[in-house]
């Protein structure tokens, strides 16, 4: 649990350490336990985790990833929060500049409609 906190080394560091001792002790069961365990940390975290930051933030969870592993990269530990809400905030601007593109267009098109009814 407390090496999660560094999303580098998380839970794979005892996971994996444990696995090759359960494997050097012969106990096969426990270390195919902890190959299991170890997986589904894997695919929640590789998988699920961008997914339901991306539902979260409205975000394809690639982009979300993205904006993980930037924000990681240049902030730090804040930087997993902040990557992906940088990440929305700029697709949200995206998606509103296009829409004020597109209302700019549909008024431009009713007013020379207008001019071109009333004065030609």
């Amino acid at each position: 649990g407390v090496l999660d906190i560094i999303p580098v080394v998380g839970p794979g560091v005892v996971l994996i350490a444990w696995f090759f001792w359960a494997v050097f002790i012969q106990e096969y069961g426990m270390a195919l336990g902890l190959a299991a365990v170890y997986v589904a940390v894997i695919i929640s975290r590789e998988i699920l985790s961008p997914k339901l930051v991306g539902s979260g933030l409205g975000i394809h969870p690639l982009l979300a990833l993205a904006g993980l592993f930037m924000g990681m990269k240049m902030f730090g530990l804040p930087g997993v929060i902040l990557g992906p809400l940088v990440v929305a905030i700029v697709l949200m601007l995206l998606r509103k500049r296009r829409q004020l593109s597109s209302l700019r267009e549909a008024v431009d098109r009713k007013v020379s409609n207008e001019i071109e009814t009333r004065y030609l």
